[in-house]
């Protein structure tokens, strides 16, 4: 029969058809890989993406305003350390000088200590106090307007007797002849030629 001939060859070219195409779907499918590893880090990703636009902004765009942002706050906290820096060096250096000063004020004032108290001594002889003694304490103390000394008189006034400070001496006879003496001593400094005590 003819027609079943016929039908029986285009059935033949269908399944070949169907051969092809099954063949063609299989090569394709060889090349697809298939890892779950992989779709795991793309949702990784997606989920990082997805708490990143919740917390800094819902677009590409307000996340990419957020990170310029946060650049110039850094950019600003690194000037600001900077200043810092800078103002912490520049006093340092000023205390390094006023320390150089004080130690240069301490030195003078030692050196002057031995001749004023010389020079005491021999005024408080002229005024009957012969065997008093007398001598300029000096230590140290933070530094401040005046330096880095704290300065005492310390006197004694008989042979023997311990050098005591000159603000708890209660002899109101010694105060008024060590007063002298200062006051005497100073007018010489201040070229004064005569000096009346009343």
């Amino acid at each position: 029969d003819n027609n079943l001939n016929e039908m029986n060859e285009r059935l033949e070219v269908s399944i070949s058809s169907i051969d092809d195409i099954y063949r063609e779907i299989s090569s394709y499918q060889s090349q697809i890989e298939f890892s779950q590893q992989k779709i795991d880090d793309v949702l990784v990703r997606l989920d990082t993406i997805n708490k990143i636009k919740k917390k800094y902004g819902k677009t590409l765009s307000e996340i990419n305003n957020f990170l310029r942002s946060i650049k110039m706050e850094l950019i600003l906290i690194e000037t600001r350390d900077e200043e810092v820096k800078k103002i912490r060096m520049r006093v340092a250096e000023v205390e390094q000088k006023i320390t150089k000063q004080a130690e240069e004020l301490s030195s003078q004032r030692r050196k002057a200590a031995v001749s004023l108290k010389k020079r005491i001594l021999e005024i408080l002889t002229q005024l009957g106090m012969k065997k008093a003694d007398f001598e300029i304490r000096l230590t140290n103390k933070d530094i401040g307007e005046n330096g880095k000394d704290d300065v005492e008189f310390y006197i004694s006034t008989n042979p023997g007797e311990e050098l005591k400070p000159l603000r708890k001496i209660a002899s109101g006879g010694e105060i008024s002849r060590i007063t002298l003496s200062f006051k005497t001593l100073l007018s010489d400094v201040d070229r004064i030629p005569t000096i009346i005590f009343d």
